[in-house]
């Protein structure tokens, strides 16, 4: 694991491949085994692989740009409450650790709700 620690890093360019199923489930076990507080695991995940909507996702920072050029784009959600942050985060890191390993870039974009945030259908 200490490899892929020191290999992490963020991309932002991709290549225009098909991710392949076992490497996505992979990578999906990995956020999924990540810690979370009092053991919630509250996070959900999203594969995106719409066009339209990696373009609406590429418009939601200035620094999301990129996401529209993924072939692949993986939301790490969650409801909010008290270690929602926490727990997305450790999520997000154990997924692109895992996508490292897995010979593939990746890279974290923080969006956060707040009381003013809608939830919109992707």
């Amino acid at each position: 694991m200490i490899e892929e620690i020191k290999k992490r890093r963020s991309i932002r360019k991709y290549k225009d491949k098909e991710v392949e199923r076992e490497k996505i489930d992979e990578i999906l076990k990995a956020g999924m085994f990540a810690p979370s507080g009092c053991g919630s695991r509250s996070w959900q995940f999203i594969l995106v692989k719409d066009e339209e909507k990696k373009r609406e996702l590429s418009k939601m920072k200035r620094s999301s740009w990129f996401c529209a050029e993924a072939n692949l784009v993986l939301v790490v959600c969650s409801e909010k409450d008290s270690l929602w942050i926490e727990n997305c985060a450790i999520s997000a890191e154990n997924i692109c650790l895992e996508a490292t390993r897995q010979g593939l870039g990746s890279c974290i974009i923080q969006v956060r709700g707040s009381g003013g945030f809608k939830r919109r259908k992707l």
